[in-house]
């Protein structure tokens, strides 16, 4: 069981679910909103968490306001009690046999150096970028300058009408095109509640296609997660990237 904080709860939850989602235990995450001398909801949270704990055989659980949540694509909603809430789950998704949970059971005693000095590596080549309506294209092009390391970045699109595909001082044409002739791996996720598929983009879907890959269902803290999981177990590049997109058939509408 392990307390946390809230700020990056749905991040760590993720990566605890990409990498323990097959374990023969359980993994219970819990939080509060509230210091434990400020009322009772920690005191909950945490008889709760031990009860989950107790009671199931596997699976990656987080109890939060009195609930027992998917570490799956949680979202930060607000603050206070009823502040998390899972997007895009038509039901809870608590355990999952995929390949990345099921090949890191064979690692019976992680290094936790080498798993530093992963991870720490991975974040080096690693972007998250919140694009809006009207957010020019060319403001984002220091992010594929050589001397920046970054090689894998995810687009967390306002909309569907983001950065229309059209050329542009909007247009977001020319960094995908440039970003994968360099060998840049993008990734789209939504700051909506849905899936990105790029139905919506009737004009350059090519483009977005082959510069960008379209996470589906998962939220962008579960994309995050599943970079970080995927790179520490991945023995090359295009491993990562087999390991990253196979992470959207994991849910299913």
């Amino acid at each position: 069981m392990v307390t946390h904080g809230t700020d990056t709860l749905p991040y760590t939850a993720a990566l605890l679910f990409w990498l323990f989602a097959a374990a023969t235990v359980p993994v219970v995450l819990t939080a509060s909103a509230s210091l434990p001398e400020e009322g009772d909801e920690a005191r909950k949270n945490l008889e709760l968490a031990v009860e989950t704990a107790r009671s199931k055989k596997k699976g990656v659980y987080v109890v939060y306001g009195g609930k027992i949540l998917s570490a799956l694509n949680l979202k930060f909603i607000r603050s206070g009690a009823d502040g998390f809430i899972n997007w895009n789950l038509a039901k809870p998704v608590y355990e999952m046999d995929g390949f990345l949970s099921s090949q890191f059971l064979s690692v019976t005693v992680p290094d936790g150096a080498t798993m530093a000095d992963l991870l720490n590596e991975a974040a080096s080549r690693f972007a998250v970028v919140r694009l809006y309506p009207g957010e020019p294209g060319y403001r984002l092009e220091h992010l594929l300058e050589e001397e920046s390391g970054i090689d894998t970045v995810v687009l967390e699109l306002y909309a569907s009408g983001t950065c229309n595909m059209r050329t542009s001082d909007y247009s977001l044409k020319q960094l995908l095109l440039n970003g994968h002739r360099n060998g840049c791996r993008f990734y789209c996720t939504s700051q909506q509640e849905c899936r990105v598929d790029f139905s919506q983009y009737s004009t350059s879907a090519r483009v977005w296609r082959e510069g960008a890959v379209p996470m589906g269902l998962l939220t962008t803290e579960s994309v995050v997660a599943l970079y970080f999981a995927s790179y520490l177990l991945a023995d090359n590049d295009n491993e990562l990237a087999e390991l990253i997109e196979g992470g959207t058939d994991t849910l299913e509408e």
